[in-house]
């Protein structure tokens, strides 16, 4: 299987570091998904976050693939597209901030939302994930129905 070797981007210090990125902001849809399970990507390096949210997920109808970081994420984008990615910044390997870079520049995927799921609440995080293309940050510890709305403005499906 082929590996992605990607430098690590360094992480703002000012919010004048933020401005180096610069990705174009597409306008952000919702995905209507009928007569199937939306399908998630979870990449988170601890394993309890990735069970927990596993859990959640699939009781609320979700079909999700876990990868314990960015490259292993990156793996299994290669077989197959998903409705949304939910992940962690700070991960050996391939952190997140490169998971989103990677995924901003592939065709096959640039459009699929993203939703950044971390510890770190400082601002110049928050600005480099939403310039390097997240399409949301919820900042760990978090509420279910944080997540699930966050999920809603991207993804609409029978929840029956």
């Amino acid at each position: 299987m082929d590996t992605v070797k990607i430098e690590p981007p360094v992480p703002p210090t000012t919010k004048r570091d933020t401005k180096r990125i610069s990705t174009k902001k597409k306008k952000e849809t919702q995905k209507i998904i009928v007569d199937r399970k939306p399908s998630i990507l979870v990449v988170d390096d601890s394993l309890s976050v990735r069970k927990y949210l596993n859990g959640l997920l699939s009781d609320k109808g979700f079909s999700i693939k876990t990868a314990k970081n960015g490259l292993e994420g990156l793996n299994l984008l290669k077989d197959r597209k998903f409705d949304l990615i939910i992940t962690d910044l700070e991960m050996p390997q391939v952190s997140g901030y490169e998971l989103i870079e990677t995924v901003r520049l592939d065709e096959k995927h640039n459009e699929t939302p993203i939703i950044v799921l971390t510890g770190r609440a400082s601002e110049d995080f928050r600005n480099l994930t939403t310039n390097l293309g997240a399409n949301a940050y919820i900042i760990k510890p978090f509420k279910d129905q944080e997540l699930f709305d966050e999920i809603d403005k991207h993804i609409h499906y029978d929840k029956n």
